[in-house]
């Protein structure tokens, strides 16, 4: 289990947000490729089956090879048809580029991954093979953050790298300014630097003093700016646990606080 939550942590295909795993963009587009092209294994049912056929080899009722045969050749199969179209999501969840089209036959783009991550391609491929990069849209899509760049003068706007989110300047590349996005909540060890969020190199999402390796402040909790009612302390934290959810609780004392949900009232 931890080899596996190890792997797809570093290719990306999940990240780990408050001890929670969740699927970035790339994980879904992966689950649906391998779902469409290999439904039988990529089923509930596929796991008792197999071990009802490896109950047969073991009492003798079939023969090991013919038991491997019968999943090998299908799967061969269809691992080659997969890899003729290696890089294309099944056509009922492909992305069309809004107002992208291709400069050379004038069909849409649509989104495809490939090894260095999503890029644009023609949707009359395998007749017309046009791709072109997804950067400047990405950057199209950067929010702004309200803050201004201190060196330039500049709107600083959220951006992400595989190390997660930060601020950058939207003059980029004339100007390579970035900040890391804080959580309101001053360092409690040196009360000088910011808490912010970071990734430890395999991904795991954890919060540290901006002041970094000056401080060594550290929770794996996400920090909020809110006292606590019992013993004062300048900060709690958010958790969470499979039989209730999330919560807060308070770093120092432990005292423990539901989270409040303001119920929604219909016009009706």
């Amino acid at each position: 289990y931890a080899s596996i939550v190890s792997t797809i942590q570093e290719r990306e295909y999940v990240e780990m947000k408050e001890r929670r795993l969740f699927p970035t963009s790339l994980g879904m587009d992966v689950n649906k490729i391998l779902v469409h092209h290999f439904p039988d294994i990529f089923n509930v049912d596929f796991t008792a089956r197999m071990e009802e056929e490896l109950e047969t080899i073991a009492t003798g009722k079939q023969k090991y090879k013919q038991v491997l045969d019968d999943f090998y050749v299908p799967f061969k199969e269809s691992l080659d048809k997969a890899e003729e179209h290696e890089h294309a999501l099944p056509q009922e969840h492909q992305t069309e580029a809004q107002g992208q089209v291709c400069d050379k036959c004038g069909k849409p783009m649509i989104e495809r991954w490939g090894r260095n991550g999503k890029f644009l391609a023609c949707s009359g491929y395998p007749d017309c093979k046009n791709t072109r990069p997804i950067k400047a849209e990405a950057e199209e899509r950067a929010k702004p953050s309200g803050e201004i760049c201190n060196k330039c003068g500049g709107e600083m706007v959220f951006k992400r790298s595989r190390y997660g989110q930060f601020l950058g300047c939207a003059n980029y590349p004339e100007c390579k300014n970035i900040k890391p996005i804080t959580t309101g909540v001053k360092c409690p060890t040196c009360n000088e630097g910011d808490v912010i969020e970071r990734k430890s190199k395999r991904g795991k999402s954890f919060f540290g003093c901006s002041r970094y390796p000056n401080c060594d402040f550290v929770s794996w909790d996400k920090p909020i700016n809110q006292a606590c009612d019992v013993c004062g302390n300048k900060f709690i934290v958010k958790k969470y646990s499979a039989k209730r959810g999330e919560y807060y609780q308070c770093p120092n004392c432990k005292a423990e606080i539901e989270i409040q949900i303001t119920p929604t009232v219909s016009a009706n």
